[in-house]
């Protein structure tokens, strides 16, 4: 496949609450006797219900996450893995067999390794004067319109709350991005975005909440960049009822990562509907109340 190519997204992704609880609230420690493989681990005696070094809930833990794991290469062999909110989990025995042991590491995989990481420092400079890039980016980001609960989906330096940062509740806003330099600069211009729980390294593929929101936005050509599932189906079934999507796509990609400076990576199809909007095309949708 080359980068020009685009990719058709696999049947949507739905995680059930609780796995997704217990892989987040598990007592993790780092696993210092294999510093060739930087991870944390979590074992039966830290879960609340253990009992003679077994835990139940652990047991259903493990079992569920081999439901919807994927497998990708390890050390030489395929390992099954599920990939959760930017942390990759998995254990180290056959699938069939018990295990009252989970690893878990930060996501290094596919979109995790951003070409946008070694430009964030720069992503939002222009040679332009700064009043028209201030004019432009205003007009570029008023149709988002953030209201109520807000998911920035591909929220880079964070680009939305500079321009509609009035609409925005900061207790109410989730960014999610799966560029580590980008969400670093995200929270160097704002650090009141810090918390763990409103900055999360995640693509949207992987991004797992009991949340419903109010605005779901992905601006400047996020949308493109959510190969691993539809993003119009993962909006929907993330949208609060009465909520509403704005996801922009790149009109002429090639040219737009000629200006970046950085290779094309594989890109989702636009999806019909979207209309033009400058450098982009726009879909909006909604949920009804």
């Amino acid at each position: 496949m080359t980068t020009h190519e685009h990719l058709m997204p696999p049947t949507l992704r739905i995680l059930p609450e609780r796995l997704v609880n217990n892989l987040e609230r598990a007592r993790y420690q780092y696993a210092v006797r294999m510093q060739n493989i930087p991870h944390y681990y979590t074992v039966a005696k830290t879960w609340a219900d253990h009992k003679d070094g077994m835990s139940e809930e652990l047991m259903w833990t493990v079992w569920e996450m081999r439901k919807h794991d994927v497998m990708r290469p390890f050390m030489g062999r395929e390992q099954h893995y599920l990939d959760v909110n930017g942390f990759s989990y998995w254990t180290m025995v056959p699938r069939d067999e018990e295990t009252m042991l989970i690893n878990r590491q930060y996501c290094t995989h596919g979109a995790y390794d951003s070409p946008f990481d070694a430009m964030a420092h720069q992503y939002d400079d222009s040679d332009r004067p700064w009043r028209a890039v201030k004019d432009e980016r205003e007009a570029l980001y008023a149709p988002a319109a953030p209201s109520g609960r807000v998911l920035d989906v591909g929220c880079g330096t964070g680009l939305l709350v500079d321009y509609c940062y009035l609409q925005i509740d900061r207790e109410r806003y989730v960014g999610i991005d799966p560029s580590a330099g980008m969400l670093a600069r995200f929270a160097l211009k704002h650090p009141d975005y810090k918390a763990e729980a409103t900055l999360l390294r995640t693509t949207f593929e992987d991004y797992e909440t009991p949340l419903r929101f109010d605005t779901i936005v992905a601006m400047a050509g996020s949308a493109s960049h959510v190969t691993g599932v539809g993003i119009v189906e993962k909006a929907r079934h993330l949208l609060a009822p009465g909520g509403r999507a704005y996801l922009m796509f790149y009109r002429d990609p090639a040219a737009a990562f000629e200006r970046m400076g950085i290779e094309m990576p594989p890109l989702a199809e636009t999806p019909e509907g979207a209309e033009r909007d400058g450098d982009y095309v726009a879909l909006e949708l909604a949920r009804d109340g």
